[in-house]
């Protein structure tokens, strides 16, 4: 690949189809709205993004950034040993209400459970099947 390409999905490349025939006016822009699911203004502002800088405007301006309530890889390193040291016989909702208690880290249950899964010490349990 050259130097500077972007891979496009497959809904931005179904995306780009329909802007183009909006922009050959093959297709009405409340057409494209219908089957984008968005709105005649969206189609606009999408027809407009691709005017300027080409296809590479339909690519979300979003892509390899990462969210701003990431925990960073040393405080989530820093947390897990402490799970590992201390907490290990804990579940994660204990261990969670522990490191907000003990050690003000606060963190969903969710997420220490996720993390715990991935590095092996807690194992998912299966749900019962319902009764009756």
């Amino acid at each position: 690949m050259t130097e500077g390409c972007i891979m496009m999905s497959q809904r931005e490349v179904d995306r780009l189809g329909v802007i183009q025939a909006v922009q050959s006016k093959e297709l009405r822009q409340r057409e494209a709205a219908r089957q984008l699911g968005g709105t005649v203004r969206h189609v606009k502002r999408l027809v407009h993004r691709y005017r300027n800088p080409g296809a590479l405007g339909l690519v979300s301006g979003h892509r390899g950034q990462y969210p701003n309530n990431t925990i960073g890889v040393a405080v989530r390193a820093e947390i897990m040993d402490r799970v590992r040291t201390r907490y290990a016989d804990f579940g994660p909702t204990l261990a969670c209400e522990k490191l907000v208690e003990v050690h003000r880290y606060s963190l969903s249950v969710a997420t220490l459970r996720q993390w715990r899964i991935a590095e092996g010490i807690w194992k998912p349990q299966r749900r019962r099947p319902a009764r009756g």
